[in-house]
């Protein structure tokens, strides 16, 4: 009976992403799909997958996203109140492109719970990275949901900026506090290029990072974290380190990924909705669908534990050997 009980138990997580589409209304430079061109995979999470997948999770935070533009899903705010309703944090991130003030109200009605807008950048360096998703409209997001919370006389969602740092901009981190003061952001977590589909942009990644280079991008970090601070925001950012960490802060061994199509990967960057013949559709890594089985099943595959146990020793498993997501303090 007890190992009955440990083959069907549902796995506690630290949290979960679900990806609820992977169209975008966005043509980002550095990501993978705009990359891909045809060979990138569309697709909207069913809803009667959803809803499969809800009663099998056991997790504080449920992050509705993926590779795509959540707003772009018809039903993401039935998805937050699903996730609410089931005693789950639900959160998301998004361009902005579509939050206007109904799409604000809405939201907040929702119960979302944290909300991250993406920048790469401030204004033009932002918009030639970003096409199609403007750094104006990233602001007039803000604004809008700045007015819907107050008009709600609700605290939630706590608005983040999802900010990606490019080798050429970090002298734009200086830019942020003054620009984001007085806007209803309570947090800025700041990435570096850890993916690179595009080698154009091989050189804006900031790893690998020579002794000096880190240093002076930690004094960086430092000062722009202590002026937002004054202003109520707090700045998360994993500086990058000289050298491979045996930890992934994707924490594939506490956490999974959810794809639209319901399959199980230990990551986003696992999840890449990229089809054959294309070189990156190798890099996916799926050990089971929703659809077909249960998590729990998925999650004591063996070749799944294997994979996980993989992490903590000197060679990480399949895919990871190559990943840079590990060169993170």
């Amino acid at each position: 009976m007890n190992l009955l009980r440990r083959l069907f138990a549902t796995p506690r997580l630290d949290w979960v992403q679900i990806e609820v589409t992977t169209r975008c209304n966005a043509r980002c430079g550095y990501c993978p799909r705009t990359t891909a061109r045809t060979a990138w995979r569309d697709a909207d999470l069913d809803w009667a997958l959803f809803r499969r997948l809800l009663p099998q999770l056991a997790t504080p935070y449920v992050h509705l996203q993926g590779w795509g533009e959540p707003l772009l899903h018809p039903r993401l705010p039935d998805m937050v109140r699903e996730v609410s309703a089931a005693g789950m944090r639900a959160g998301t991130t998004s361009n902005g492109v579509l939050i206007d003030a109904a799409m604000a109200k809405t939201l907040v009605a929702s119960g979302l719970e944290v909300i991250a807008l993406s920048l790469a950048g401030i204004r033009a360096r932002h918009d030639r990275l970003r096409p199609g998703a403007p750094f104006d409209r990233v602001m007039a997001a803000l604004e809008a949901l700045a007015e819907a919370k107050a008009a709600a006389n609700s605290a939630k969602p706590e608005v983040h900026i999802a900010y990606l740092l490019l080798r050429a901009d970090t002298a734009d981190l200086e830019a942020l506090p003054p620009l984001l003061a007085e806007r209803g952001v309570a947090q800025v977590v700041v990435s570096s290029l850890d993916y690179v589909p595009n080698p154009a942009l091989a050189n804006e990644a900031l790893l690998p990072m020579d002794a000096a280079e880190q240093e002076a991008f930690r004094a960086r970090i430092s000062s722009a974290a202590a002026t937002l601070r004054q202003s109520g925001i707090r700045l998360h950012c994993r500086p990058p380190s000289l050298s491979r960490r045996a930890s992934c802060p994707e924490n594939p061994q506490a956490s999974l990924v959810v794809d639209a199509r319901g399959d199980v990967c230990p990551c986003v960057f696992t999840a890449l909705p990229i089809q054959p013949p294309h070189p990156a559709a190798g890099s996916r890594l799926s050990f089971g669908n929703v659809g077909q089985t249960t998590l729990a099943r998925i999650w004591r595959e063996p070749k799944y534990a294997a994979f996980r146990a993989g992490f903590g020793k000197a060679l990480p498993p399949g895919p990871c050997r190559i990943c840079r997501k590990p060169f993170v303090a």
